[in-house]
């Protein structure tokens, strides 16, 4: 399961770090509800690599449209 990847402290940092891509485009806000484990990889990479939440807007609405 997807949301196995992270646990504990990495996990509690993700969370804020998406609340904070959240805060700058609330048409994300749906990737909060736990059943959206699945739209939520491409954010837990731009976590991993360690991107701004500014920076995995600009990745995401270049991928997909924005």
């Amino acid at each position: 399961m997807i949301g196995d990847i992270f646990d504990g402290w990495k996990k509690a940092q993700f969370v804020l770090w998406l609340k904070k891509v959240v805060g700058r485009d609330d048409r994300f806000k749906y990737l909060l509800e736990p059943d959206y484990e699945e739209e939520r990889l491409d954010f837990y990479n731009y976590f991993e690599k360690h991107l701004s939440p500014w920076q995995a807007l600009q990745e995401e609405y270049r991928k997909y449209g924005g």
